[in-house]
């Protein structure tokens, strides 16, 4: 008897292309890749070529209105060149300060053996969690002629005092807080330089200290310039430092003339769009001009070696003053200005005098119980939630666009998912401005707008803790994924978003922590119903009520800081 093999089980039919679930499957990915597009484009793109509509026409927006080029003048007038001027020097005054506060720091920390390096790493960055306008506020106590603390200090043991009404002033409290942007850059190149290059330059008889000016320092150039590019860009947008201390002295720069424009009466929307991309083209010359110098140079630093501990200056007997440094900065970034700010949100009215005027619950009852106020905080939380939900979302998808994907228009993707980082706050929401005043959607002068201002803004947060965590994510999970037949909506969902989860999540924090203390863009864009904290805030300082305001900034500190604590712990879980 001949044994014959039984036939074998018929093979699945082959999906008909065009037919069906196959047929869905392929327009996952390319319904995903426009969609997100459109959403950039809406989010970003949009409003800035509405900006620069809006600067043509010769009426408010919305209105019925003609091309014209008469807007323009304003840049030949004398009052907007003194603008430019004072802008430029308070911004390039505080990127100095911060340049030089952080990267000494940066350099103490990192480079030297200093006592207890991850304490300080960790303190250094504290003052970050005070949004600038809030320090503002916080040094009037400290450094105003009449009521600061430091001051009549300073005059009763015969020291000259500081009068932080000032451009001195203002380029200070911005430098002040600002430095832990510059630390923060500087941090990571110090720390993962070639050791050969020090070690070369000790071989051939370089001491320590020139070892630092001659190799390490020029080495740094792209993060000094990275550094720089932000603090300035930061800087010169900054609506709420110049218009808390340039009030006394007229000291006025260009995000408070657009703010003024924008939301007092007579407005001027047309002009405050030149203006605004007056603004936006100062940026953008600094973006041109640090790309310029890095391409001309090769910084190539970090090899397998720069891997290694880096090599850090024994300090000796000047151990002492670098410690003296680190918790000086501390003290006077943090200590003295919320110390100062947490005793008078206590006051019945603001005095020195502590004893004389006792202290009082009375405006922590008023911000817990005033309908305003209760909204504002209400407002604040919501709105970072929904924009921190939404960013961290749409970053996954532009993560995966960059990295995973070969397609043409990620590069457009990746700009416009990072280019708000160079876009002065107050640039941003007149754009927005014009662009949803000029689109009868039933945005403009809702809780909506606010929205589409903290997601477009503080996006590229989430972007990049995005990219960095998928970039360290091996590729081969999701290969396994599709050969068992896993869509690529299945893939991102079950795969390649759990394996995110701790990047995306300290994304969308970061984004969270930014909404709740953003105020230039919340200024020109909140109506009455959406009130945020940062809003509530000025309105408190444009009307006398400084203790209930210091009582409502040390509530914001009290969600901020552990929204930061809980960034940081998660970035650190992320790259480990």
């Amino acid at each position: 008897m001949v044994a014959t093999l039984p036939d074998p089980a018929p093979a699945p039919p082959t999906p008909v292309p065009g037919s069906g679930r196959a047929s869905v499957r392929r327009l996952q990915r390319p319904v995903v890749l426009v969609t997100t597009v459109g959403v950039l484009s809406l989010l970003v793109t949009a409003p800035m070529v509405m900006l620069a509509y809006g600067s043509l026409r010769d009426d408010s927006p919305g209105m019925p209105s003609s091309f014209t080029l008469a807007n323009y003048e304003l840049l030949t007038t004398a009052y907007f060149w003194n603008l430019v001027r004072t802008s430029v020097v308070i911004g390039l005054g505080a990127t100095v300060v911060a340049m030089v506060i952080g990267g000494t720091l940066a350099a103490i920390i990192v480079r030297t053996d200093v006592p207890w390096p991850k304490l300080w790493d960790g303190m250094v960055m504290v003052p970050a969690y005070v949004t600038p306008f809030i320090g503002a506020v916080a040094w009037i106590l400290l450094s105003s002629p009449r009521i600061g603390y430091l001051n009549t200090m300073l005059e009763n043991i015969g020291l000259p005092t500081f009068d932080i009404y000032s451009t001195g002033g203002i380029i200070w409290v911005l430098g002040l807080y600002f430095a832990p942007f510059a630390y923060l850059f500087l941090r990571p190149t110090l720390a993962r330089l070639d050791r050969s290059f020090e070690e070369s330059s000790r071989v051939n008889g370089g001491s320590g200290l020139q070892t630092l000016r001659r190799i390490v320092v020029p080495l740094c150039t792209p993060a000094v310039l990275a550094a720089t590019l932000v603090i300035f860009v930061n800087a010169i947008g900054n609506f709420g430092v110049p218009g808390v201390l340039g009030r006394q002295q007229n000291i006025e720069v260009l995000p408070v003339v657009l703010v003024r424009l924008t939301t007092q009466h007579p407005t001027n929307p047309n002009g405050a769009a030149v203006f605004g991309l007056a603004l936006a083209a100062l940026t953008v010359a600094g973006l041109w001009i640090s790309n310029r110098i890095i391409r001309r140079r090769d910084f190539t630093t970090v090899t397998t070696q720069g891997s290694a501990e880096p090599i850090r200056l024994r300090l000796g007997a000047f151990r002492p003053v670098a410690v003296a440094i680190c918790a000086g900065y501390v003290v006077i970034a943090v200590v003295l200005p919320v110390g100062a700010m947490v005793i008078a949100s206590f006051q019945p009215y603001l005095t020195t005098d502590l004893g004389a005027a006792g202290f009082t619950l009375d405006n922590y009852r008023f911000v817990f119980s005033y309908p305003s106020v209760v909204r504002a905080i209400t407002n604040s939380v919501l709105l970072g939630l929904g924009a921190a939900v939404g960013g961290s979302l749409l970053a996954l998808l532009i993560a995966y666009i960059v990295v995973r994907t070969g397609w043409r228009g990620r590069s457009y993707v990746d700009y416009a998912g990072t280019a708000t980082i160079a876009i002065p706050h107050t640039v941003f929401g007149l754009a927005l401005v014009w662009m949803w005043i000029s689109i009868p959607l039933g945005v403009y002068a809702t809780p909506w707008i606010l929205l589409l201002a903290y997601l477009a803004l503080f996006l590229p947060y989430a972007v990049r803790s995005a990219v960095a965590g998928l970039r360290q994510v091996d590729d081969s999970f999701e290969e396994a994924s599709r050969v068992l037949g896993g869509a690529w909506l299945l893939t991102l969902r079950k795969v390649t978003a759990p394996m995110l989860a701790p990047a995306v999540l300290s994304g969308a924090i970061m984004i969270l922590y930014q909404s709740v203390r953003e105020l230039p863009a919340s200024m020109m864009l909140h109506s009455v119903g959406s009130e945020v904290m940062s809003v509530v805030m000025w309105e408190m300082i444009s009307e006398g009520m400084f203790v209930r305001m210091f009582a409502l900034a040390v509530v914001n500190l009290a969600i901020v800081v552990p929204l930061v604590a809980i960034a940081s712990r998660l970035s650190r879980d992320t790259v480990t």
